[in-house]
């Protein structure tokens, strides 16, 4: 039985998937409101607001701004670790844990044309 645990642990950590890390800045948030969800308490329904937090990060030549539920752990304008991932965005915050959040936009970033 205790093997068995043991083979089971290992092969999680051999499914992980490799992440393609690249640097990312991060330049702003704003905080939006989802609607509402019901949900039953006491024999009643209460409305709970969802709010939803959209973090913009500098990555490369793009914008991209995702949500999630739950604020970072992240200083505005210092490069940090990021990885994206079909619709999600990776993040490494300032205490070294890895956050998921979900993509929701992505825009090239303006080039500035030097003037002579």
């Amino acid at each position: 039985m205790k093997r068995a645990l043991i083979a089971l642990l290992l092969c999680s950590f051999a499914v992980a998937k490799d992440r393609a890390w690249q640097d990312g800045t991060p330049l702003r948030s704003a905080t939006e409101n989802g609607g509402a969800a019901v949900v039953p308490l006491n024999g009643m329904l209460v409305g709970v607001p969802i709010t939803h937090l959209t973090y913009v990060f500098e990555v490369s030549d793009l914008l991209i701004a995702a949500n999630t539920n739950k604020p970072l752990d992240i200083t505005f304008g210092k490069k940090t670790r990021v990885a994206v991932d079909g619709k999600h965005l990776f993040v490494i915050d300032d205490s070294g844990k890895e956050k998921k959040l979900f993509i929701v936009g992505k825009r090239l970033k303006e080039q500035r044309k030097e003037q002579n």
